[in-house]
Order: structure tokens, then C-alpha cells, then sequence
């Protein structure tokens, strides 16, 4: 056989393989669409939840983002992935559903997620986060609105010193939140989640209405509490753990309309 037969050979299986790979993708796409979105944070996210690197069969680059998309439905534990060059990165953390609606700041990078049908939005993403403190080796109160669940262990979370042990979201401006969401933090830190004190309103402190209060059981990591917010226009979440000599930690606060 000659070399040239031998790679028309080669080439028309992998037109094949890749015609096969396409049809598949196409069907699957009915089912589940994928959105466009620019994923912030990026040294914590690359150093805390690495993606999963594959390379891409370099004759078909004009399909690479098919290609890519089709190894991300085919894992189970991709939840986005993102693309450069014949490089294509699968990530293995949640990003909130309406993260495509904030704007973080710069390094950003280009990922693609599956759609949600009208999620509602959550107006404290990438918004500012002023703590009272920050426990010595903890991570920064931005993790607050970052979006993802991009946790490994409990220092991934923040939490304030014993003394200070507050925190106020600034939404920008007043806006109609419907309910304030808590995820509680991972292993060791979850005591410090109990008795957190929700304050909604437009001034950002201690005579803002409050809200909720988390309960006194300790919960399970990264379990989610709803608070429902029915006194008006919200421009500050205000939390407070009233336990003298205590931490306050949590991983997540959403403010959704």
C-alpha cells in the first residue's frame, strides 16, 4: 500500500469519526444549549479547580468548538468548558445560572455553560464586598459574589476574625430582591454559619429590616438557606453573627430578583 493511499485511508476515517461525532452532538444540542459567558477570577479559579485539558484532532479546526462541546457532554463531570486554539479545557465546578449577566473585572476568559430557561438573577454577583475582618489565612470576602463553586476546603471560604464579625454586600443601587440566599461553608467552619443575623435595605447597617437569621443547628457544608425579603428595595445585605468572641464564615451570598 502506498503512503498516500495509506493517508486517504487515515483521513476519510476520520471524517467519519468526526461526521458521527457531529450528528451526535447536533441531536444532543436539542436537548441541552450551551451559553456564552467570560469566567472572572481566574488565578483562584486555574490554581483551586484545574479543567481538564484535551487536544483536538487538528484536521477538523474549523469544528473545534463541536468538537469541544461534544467531549464536555460526553464527561460527567464537565459543567463548562472554554477554548483556545486546539486546546479545549473541561471544568469541573458550578457557575451560578445567571453569571453571563455580571461583569468581573479583567483577566476574563471566554467559556461556554449549558442555558438555564429565565434564571433569576442574582444582582450581588461581582458586586462589593466590605467585611468588618478577615480571619488570618482566610480567603478575601470577594468569594462572597464571585459566583461558582469553586471550593476545595474550608479556607476556600471566608470568614471574619472573632472580633468585627460582620459583613455588607453593596449592590450598586436599590434594587427588588426577592430573597437572600446563604451557602454555609465546608468542614470545621460550619459551627461559625449558626446564628448569622440578615439585614436588607438601603442604609447598610444595624437599623436596616432584618430579613432571617440562620438557625442555631449546625448545617451540613455547603447547604443553601433562603431568606425572603418583603420590606422594599434593596441596596446593602448586611450579616452580622451576634456571638461574642466568635467567627462569622460563609461561601456565598446571592441577592436574586
Amino acid at each position: 500500500m502506498s503512503a498516500i493511499t495509506s493517508r486517504m485511508i487515515t483521513l476519510v476515517k476520520s471524517a467519519i469519526v468526526f461526521m458521527t461525532t457531529l450528528f451526535a452532538t447536533q441531536a444532543l444540542l436539542q436537548q441541552k444549549t450551551f451559553e456564552k459567558f467570560f469566567l472572572g477570577n481566574l488565578t483562584r479559579h486555574t490554581s483551586l479547580c484545574p479543567p481538564v485539558n484535551v487536544t483536538l484532532d487538528t484536521h477538523f479546526v474549523s469544528a473545534r468548538h463541536i468538537l469541544c462541546l461534544d467531549r464536555c457532554l460526553a464527561s460527567s463531570n464537565c459543567t463548562f468548558f472554554s477554548l483556545d486554539g486546539i486546546k479545549c479545557s473541561l471544568w469541573s465546578f458550578g457557575v451560578d445560572a445567571s453569571y453571563q449577566t455580571a461583569t468581573f473585572a479583567a483577566p476574563t476568559l471566554a467559556a461556554h455553560k449549558p442555558s438555564a430557561l429565565m434564571p433569576p438573577v442574582d444582582v450581588a454577583l461581582a458586586k462589593l464586598v466590605i467585611p468588618g475582618s478577615v480571619y488570618p489565612g482566610g480567603y478575601d470576602a470577594a468569594v462572597l459574589t464571585m459566583g461558582t463553586s469553586c471550593i476545595r476546603k474550608m479556607e476556600d471560604c471566608f470568614c471574619t476574625s472573632t472580633t468585627k464579625n460582620f459583613a455588607k454586600i453593596d449592590l450598586g443601587a436599590p434594587q427588588p430582591v426577592a430573597k437572600i440566599v446563604l451557602t454555609a461553608p465546608t468542614t470545621d467552619d460550619c459551627p461559625y454559619f449558626t446564628g448569622i443575623r440578615i439585614r436588607a435595605g438601603l442604609l447598610g447597617d444595624a437599623t436596616d429590616p432584618v430579613v432571617g437569621t440562620t438557625p442555631t443547628q449546625v448545617p451540613t457544608q455547603s447547604q443553601q438557606f433562603e431568606f425572603p425579603v418583603t420590606t422594599g428595595p434593596v441596596q446593602y445585605v448586611y450579616l452580622w453573627r451576634p456571638a461574642t468572641g466568635d467567627a462569622m464564615c460563609l461561601c456565598k451570598v446571592q441577592a436574586l430578583v
